[in-house]
């Protein structure tokens, strides 16, 4: 037998056991009930109803030809399932919630790899699902607080205004994680000071790193207006808006107000509303027995 009969050979087989499974999974879901286009699955009882209880309307041509969706109400999102790894009571055919993403067979929506599904549900809970998200950087806040010169109070709340906590939030104008550092701003200058360079940008996002490059920014601008009374207010001005209009807003004698001097109404927000978090995390925030 020459190579490309055994080629021929095993390409048919490969097809004849796609169309098995194919068939096999149709009977399946025919078994079972219906699907929505070619995405979430529903199991239905003699009723028409799905295990949730909504009522399913199946599409009905209209009179153009076309095919138009009839329904009483909208899909409410399935319950979620007693099971932890979203089957059902027939273990044939897994259901999982409705915003959850399934892995299916492209045209018979068979679901045929539940394991997604235990992962999500059994993962580490998400920040905003603890009392205290922000208590998870506790240490790390600490940590590059005292190595940078920034009082961990002051750089929690800077990373509460930032992102509240999220290590993934992205700003508008291209601020990444935690601290939102820029890579034309903070990030430039930290790869300059330290004589590096960062070859991704999705390192950026780590915790660890981001509160590194964030704190030594804002330790920096705290080192340069310390002979004012209200540095950590120019500090954040500096950190929010920039150099070159922080020298306009300093006051004239270093025991002069700077919140006053601040013509940019987001800023003068964004001092003030940093400012009123760190005095609380001064007052309710037991950081100094963090190591």
């Amino acid at each position: 037998m020459n190579r490309r009969s055994r080629l021929a050979k095993q390409l048919s087989a490969a097809a004849a056991a796609f169309a098995l499974c194919f068939l096999v999974s149709a009977g399946l879901r025919a078994k079972a009930g219906t699907t929505d286009g070619f995405g979430r699955s529903f199991r239905t009882t003699n009723t028409g109803k799905d295990v949730s209880g909504d009522r399913i309307v199946r599409d009905k041509p209209d009179a153009t030809g076309g095919r138009k969706k009839k329904a009483d109400a909208k899909a409410r999102k399935l319950k979620e399932r007693s099971s932890a790894l979203g089957w059902d009571s027939d273990a044939m055919h897994p259901v999982a919630p409705a915003d959850a993403a399934m892995s299916e067979w492209p045209f018979t929506g068979f679901n045929a790899f539940p394991f997604p599904q235990w992962l999500r549900r059994n993962a580490a809970p998400k920040a905003a699902d603890l009392p205290d998200p922000s208590a998870r950087y506790d240490r790390l806040i600490v940590k590059y607080g005292r190595r940078n010169g920034v009082q961990p109070p002051l750089l929690k709340a800077v990373i509460w205004k930032e992102s509240r906590f999220d290590r993934n939030s992205l700003g508008s104008k291209g601020e990444i994680g935690l601290m939102q550092i820029l890579p034309e701003g903070a990030v430039r200058d930290w790869e300059k000071a330290f004589h590096c360079r960062m070859n991704s940008r999705g390192l950026l996002a780590i915790p660890e790193l981001n509160i590194e490059i964030g704190s030594w920014y804002l330790g920096r601008a705290l080192e340069r207006w310390k002979e004012y009374d209200e540095c950590d207010a120019l500090a954040l001005c500096e950190y929010n808006a920039g150099l070159q209009r922080t020298n306009v807003w300093k006051p004239l004698l270093p025991d002069g107000k700077v919140i006053p001097n601040i013509d940019i109404e987001s800023t003068r927000k964004y001092v003030e509303d940093i400012l009123e978090q760190r005095d609380q995390y001064e007052h309710d925030w037991n950081w100094e027995k963090l190591k």
